[in-house]
């Protein structure tokens, strides 16, 4: 076996397929399965882990269309496997060369071989099989970080560690990594990010918790909120708030709920739609409170925290809410629903004719 070799990754989500290559790091190491004798699957076995993402402006030729949904996080035990993607997990075992995995959507193979990685996959919708390839790389991550992709909620990390996200830059993704411990922050409490910058993640708040501003006025300090990965891990009167569309794991951080048109926010904020974790994993829209601005219906905005209660700024515009009983208030504007599964919310855009 050589001591560097491409890593190729082929996979298919979110509909789009895709193959994956990093041609810096060493060829795969082997582990050992904990019941090796006994169990299907056992015996040695490669090792698939690591945290990829994307290169910038990779296209997956030859059928283009946008970016296959990346980072992912590749995790093993022993031998047993979880691709973690920001819209599905795929989980399996590896049996000395071979990657099994399963998910939603798809199941899959990998194999090493002298060219690298070949992952194939086919949908359990009955679609066909595609394959192409996009360039992947093993982002650069800070040099304290022990290790990446643990689990932010378990705190999976060793002594003095916490395991938090980490975000290199604005509108990077989000992923999780172990970082020495800073700080003692207690939920609720006050907390400032510690790194070079403002880095994310690098706070003073205990392990478990994340220096935050959601459900903050916008202009106050952050303060450290409770770790989810969904709703599941908040006190009652709380949701998990999703930190990130791309993240990974998927994650969030648990604040309080609300009543759409109600009066149980702070005075500074009011009650919109946020994105929200269910305990099945699905992102949804969910009741969260949010600063409110003094923009009325129609005035030019450029977020919701410049719309006033009950507004959300849609495009460059703050528009109501409502429902059958809080209807449109403007004779040309129609309510649409939608904005929240199962419930009657909507929003009240203009009327098409």
């Amino acid at each position: 076996m050589s001591t560097a070799r491409p890593f190729l990754l082929c996979f298919l989500l979110a509909g789009l397929p895709a193959c994956f290559t990093d041609t810096t790091g060493p060829g795969p190491t082997i582990l050992r399965a904990p019941d090796a004798g006994t169990r299907d699957g056992g015996g040695d076995c490669e090792n698939f882990s690591g945290y990829f993402r994307a290169l910038p402006d990779a296209v997956c030729a030859p059928l283009g269309g946008p970016t296959v949904p990346t980072p992912m996080c590749i995790q093993q035990t022993g031998c047993d496997v979880s691709v973690t993607t920001p819209s599905d997990v795929l989980k399996g075992t590896v049996k000395n060369d071979t990657l099994t995995v399963s998910g939603s959507q798809f199941d899959c193979t990998a194999i090493h071989g002298d060219t690298g990685l070949s992952f194939n996959c086919s949908t359990r919708v009955g679609a066909p099989i595609y394959r192409c390839t996009i360039p992947m790389e093993a982002p650069a991550l800070p040099s304290e970080a022990a290790s990446v992709c643990c689990d932010p909620v378990a705190q999976s990390c060793g002594d003095g560690q916490k395991c938090t996200y980490i975000q290199k830059g604005t509108n990077q993704p989000y992923v999780s990594a172990c970082l020495p411990k800073q700080g003692g922050g207690f939920i609720g409490d006050t907390c400032a990010f510690t790194g070079i910058g403002t880095d994310v993640g690098r706070d003073d708040c205990q392990p478990g918790l994340f220096c935050t501003r959601a459900g903050r006025e916008q202009s106050a300090d952050r303060w450290c909120r409770k770790l989810c990965n969904s709703t599941a891990n908040c006190p009652i009167d709380q949701v998990c708030w999703s930190l990130s569309s791309i993240s990974v794991p998927r994650g969030g951080v648990c604040a309080p709920t609300c009543t759409f048109f109600g009066s149980d926010c702070p005075a500074f904020a009011t009650c919109r739609a946020v994105d929200t974790i269910q305990p099945d994993g699905a992102t949804v829209s969910g009741p969260g409170c949010t600063t409110k601005g003094s923009g009325q219906n129609g005035d030019m905005c450029r977020s919701d925290s410049e719309c006033g209660a009950s507004l959300y700024c849609n495009g460059a515009v703050c528009l109501p809410y409502c429902d059958p009983t809080h209807p449109c208030r403007d004779p040309t504007q129609q309510c649409v629903e939608g904005v929240v599964a199962g419930t009657k919310l909507g929003y009240c855009l203009p009327k098409t004719h």
